[in-house]
């Protein structure tokens, strides 16, 4: 697996750059990079002597038709043999940009995960709710990791005690994310430094750059915001009936909510109706609304212009225009 995971990198990066498309093999050592992201895996079986670049993917699928190869460098190939089955993978010239073999821990700051991959685990659908005008982006902040795409806002809560951040914000990309989170392993320690933020597993180092950006907006007052407001879970078939339409939905149709019940919209038109009647009017897209719903036990829908919900180390607000609702202002105080 941590070796497809070196070639999903790799093969991650554009067609306008086919040099990076590629795994750097040393020793026991792969390694692929996009530039954003960077794969160090250390614990393939491959001998000592083994020094070398491979496109990507032409050796993943000549590696998967072996079990346990023996592998040898030639000149200008990679030999694979088990049994009568041979196979060769021409080299490539690529000039690969990091040293392999060695880990880069000069102005960094250790940190112990803890509980780091849950949370982001817990936010990572929230991630996926990208569109061609919209990219929601994660924000270590405090105690918390925040995600927003400028609608949606959705905050899950760290144990881990990162470094305060006060010039730029340690920020997840959600092909980061994905990254972390298809190894499958817990994580044993992390590095922050000013422009690269990694995850230690025990046999792979995976790291993302921080690019430049403004500190974000203050999360935490919208969330004091709403804290007077009730959230309520929905009737369990009426949550249930509710996720099925949802299904049913392509992926720019909307749920309309109102007095007269919840429906399903294509086109314009109801095509499924829930009679249940709802305290406002309003209408929610149905991959947000289905991914709020998954994700939520309790919910307001009592705002015309936004939705709350809260489910096990999740809580957030979509909203019809925008995730952030100003904190109310104190009145101006009457010049002497």
């Amino acid at each position: 697996m941590s070796l497809e995971l070196c070639a999903k990198v790799a093969n991650s990066n554009s067609k306008a750059s086919t040099d990076y498309q590629v795994i750097k093999l040393k020793g026991n050592v792969a390694m692929a990079t996009n530039l954003r992201n960077t794969i160090r895996y250390q614990g393939t079986p491959f001998p000592s002597d083994i020094d070398c670049v491979v496109d990507s993917e032409t050796f993943m699928k000549t590696y998967k038709v072996f079990k346990a190869p023996i592998v040898k460098r030639e000149e200008q190939s990679l030999k694979l043999t088990e049994g009568k089955t041979k196979a060769e993978i021409s080299l490539k010239e690529s000039f690969f940009p990091f040293e392999v073999d060695k880990e880069i821990r000069e102005g960094t700051t250790s940190v112990e995960p803890k509980n780091f991959i849950a949370a982001v685990d817990a936010i990572s659908s929230f991630l996926a709710l990208s569109t061609p005008k919209t990219t929601p982006e994660a924000y270590i902040i405090g105690k918390f990791i925040y995600v927003t795409d400028g609608k949606f806002l959705v905050r899950t809560p760290i144990e881990t005690e990162f470094p305060e951040q006060t010039e730029r914000p340690l920020t997840l990309s959600k092909e980061f994310v994905d990254i972390l989170l298809a190894v499958k392993k817990p994580a044993v320690e992390i590095l922050v430094s000013q422009d690269s933020f990694v995850v230690i597993f025990e046999d792979l180092w995976i790291e993302t750059s921080r690019y430049a950006g403004d500190m974000p907006a203050d999360f935490e007052s919208y969330f004091a915001y709403n804290t007077d407001k009730i959230l309520e879970a929905l009737p369990e078939d009426v949550l249930g009936t509710l996720k099925s339409i949802c299904d049913l939905g392509d992926k720019d149709d909307t749920i309309s909510f109102s007095k007269m019940g919840i429906s399903l919209m294509k086109q314009g038109k109801v095509s499924f109706n829930i009679a249940y009647e709802m305290p406002s009017l309003f209408m929610m897209n149905c991959d947000a609304l289905k991914t709020i719903l998954n994700v939520g036990a309790e919910f307001n829908f009592e705002d015309i212009k936004r939705v709350l919900f809260k489910g096990k180390n999740v809580e957030g607000s979509w909203a019809k225009y925008s995730a952030f609702v100003a904190a109310p202002q104190e009145p101006a105080k009457a010049s002497a």
